[in-house]
This record gives structure tokens, C-alpha cells and sequence, in this order.
């Protein structure tokens, strides 16, 4: 009923326009989709890779931290014990603040920086003991070092433990970003096949129907037209109007051509009608007035045959009349 009320300008903008507007969308969805991959993958090149690189790093420096305490109880010269105890202090401070930068990298993360909450202090715990292994070597006491060794050895685990947790949730947020982004470019290829497919039959049925409807009221025209021109149109019958478009414009015009045709000739044919009429009549009275003139005709003839004899009968009295 829409398309009936439009023009054929209007019909044929709608087609392109709708068109149009399934470009834009397939266009807008498709920016959207790389907005979203791009995200991921500036998210996962600015902060998860480098994330992950730190705390590997963060690990190495823990672990040639806990190497440098281990060769200290294995060696006893000064020289070497001053050079392990800075190797030591330099690795370790390098594992906290290393791992302070991952903290960084994922503080938009507060799922992940929840739970290494335990970390600072943890931290503090094994400094605090593998400090007491160097003060107790200093003071030449081995055993009591050694002791000392193991019994940090259980806070020297958990500390690592929270580097392996650092890493393993940068790898499933890695993976999750992964995931999310293989949806996205999913989702979007198939929309924008759902959406070519739906642009390919609507023109083609656009480029299918307009064409036709339009056609068709010309050639309704046209046949009517056709039929009158070769005295064989029913002037009763109408064009139909079934759009408000110029082709319904036309068709209107042409009805009310029709009309008036109708009209005209209906009075033509009253005007025949009288002219019968009126013929008749004429024809009646011209038999009237032949009737009488043959009616004065024979009389006249009457009185010329009745006029002769009497003229007869003259002469004869005027000849008995000499005798």
C-alpha cells in the first residue's frame, strides 16, 4: 500500500535507497567488527605481550636470586660472598619491580590484579628470610643458614607460585581475546553474507517488478488507446487505478477522457435520434403535400374537361344559333 501512494521517482529512489542502506550497514558492521579486532589486537600487542615478557623475566630474576643464595652456602670466600650477596639484592629487586610492571600492564584488568593481591606481601616474607640466609653467613654460621635456606625455600615457592599465576592469566586473557576475536570476525562475515544475499534478491526483485509494473500500465494505456482507434474499445470499461503515481495519474486522465467521449457521443447519438425524428416528420408531411397537389391536379383537370365542354356546347348553340 506504501509503494502505491509513491511516484515512479520516489519508486525507483526507494529501491536504491534501500540498497544503499544494506551497503552502509554491511559497511558499519564490518568497521565495527575491525574496531573490536583492532582493540583486541592493540590489547594484546600493548599490554598482554609485554605482561607476559615481564613476568617471565620477573621468574628468571627470582630464580638467579635464589641461585646466587645457593652458591653463597656452597662458597665461603668473602670476595665471591660480597659479589653473590649484590647478584642477589640486584635479581631480586629486579623480580619485584618487574613483576610491580605487570601489575601496571593488567591494572585494567582487576579480575587478574585481584588475584596476585597476595604478592606484595609474600614478597616482603622471602626477602625477609633469604636476607637472614646472608646475614647468617656473614656471621660464619653455616648450619644455622642452611637452616634458614630450607625453611625460606617454603615462602620462596608460594612467591613463584604467584609469577606462574601472573602468566597463566595472561595466557587465558590472551586466549579469551583470541576467542572473542574469532566471534567477532565471525559474527561479521556472517552478516555481511546474510546481508549481501538479502541486497542480491531485493535487486532483483526491484529490477524485476518495478520495471514491470510500470510496463504494464503503459501497455494498459497503450490497449486501450489501441482498441478506441480501431472502433473496437468498450467506452464503458475503465483503466484501472490501482497506484497514486503518475501511471495512476494518467490512467485518471484517461478515464475522465472517456467520460467525456462517452458523454459526447451519447449526445451525438440524441441528436441522431431527433434528426429522425424530425426526417420522418418532413418525410410525413412532403407524402401530405404530394397527396394534394395530385388531389388538385385531378381537379383542376375536372374543371379544364368540364370548362372544354362547355365551350363545346357554346359553339354548338352558336352554330344553331347562324342556321
Amino acid at each position: 500500500m506504501f509503494m502505491k501512494m509513491l511516484s515512479i521517482r520516489a519508486k525507483a529512489a526507494f529501491g536504491l535507497v534501500l540498497l544503499t542502506l544494506f551497503i552502509l550497514t554491511i559497511g558499519s558492521l564490518n568497521y565495527m567488527a575491525l574496531e573490536k579486532m583492532q582493540g583486541n589486537t592493540d590489547l594484546f600487542a600493548a599490554r598482554l605481550m609485554p605482561a607476559q615478557g615481564v613476568v617471565l623475566n620477573a621468574d628468571r630474576d627470582l630464580y638467579q636470586a635464589l641461585v646466587a643464595q645457593q652458591q653463597l652456602l656452597l662458597g665461603g670466600d668473602p670476595q665471591v660472598t660480597a659479589a653473590l650477596t649484590k647478584d642477589f639484592a640486584e635479581n631480586a629487586d629486579q623480580a619485584h619491580e618487574r613483576m610491580q610492571s605487570y601489575l601496571k600492564l593488567m591494572s585494567q584488568f582487576p579480575e587478574i590484579s585481584s588475584q596476585l593481591d597476595g604478592f606484595e606481601g609474600q614478597y616482603q616474607t622471602w626477602r625477609k628470610q633469604a636476607e637472614q640466609v646472608f646475614a647468617l653467613m656473614a656471621n660464619g654460621d653455616r648450619a644455622a643458614a642452611m637452616a634458614q635456606h630450607l625453611k625460606q625455600m617454603e615462602s620462596f615457592s608460594a612467591l613463584r607460585e604467584q609469577y606462574n599465576l601472573a602468566g597463566e592469566l595472561d595466557e587465558k586473557l590472551a586466549s579469551a581475546l583470541r576467542v572473542r576475536s574469532e566471534e567477532v570476525a565471525d559474527n561479521s562475515q556472517v552478516w555481511t553474507l546474510s546481508l549481501l544475499s538479502f541486497s542480491v534478491v531485493v535487486g532483483l526483485l526491484l529490477s524485476y517488478w518495478g520495471p514491470k509494473l510500470i510496463v504494464n500500465s503503459i501497455l494498459a494505456v497503450h490497449d486501450k488507446v489501441e482498441d478506441i482507434s480501431r472502433g473496437e474499445g468498450d467506452l464503458v470499461s475503465r483503466l484501472p487505478i490501482t497506484t497514486q503515481d503518475e501511471l495512476g495519474k494518467l490512467a485518471r486522465s484517461f478515464n475522465r477522457f472517456l467520460d467525456q467521449l462517452q458523454g459526447l457521443i451519447r449526445e451525438v447519438g440524441g441528436d441522431v435520434g431527433q434528426l429522425e425524428v424530425s426526417t420522418g416528420t418532413l418525410r410525413q408531411i412532403s407524402t401530405q403535400v404530394g397527396d394534394l397537389s395530385e388531389n388538385q391536379r385531378m381537379q383542376l383537370s375536372s374543371l379544364v374537361a368540364a370548362f372544354n365542354e362547355i365551350n363545346q356546347a357554346v359553339h354548338e348553340i352558336s352554330r344553331h344559333a347562324q342556321l
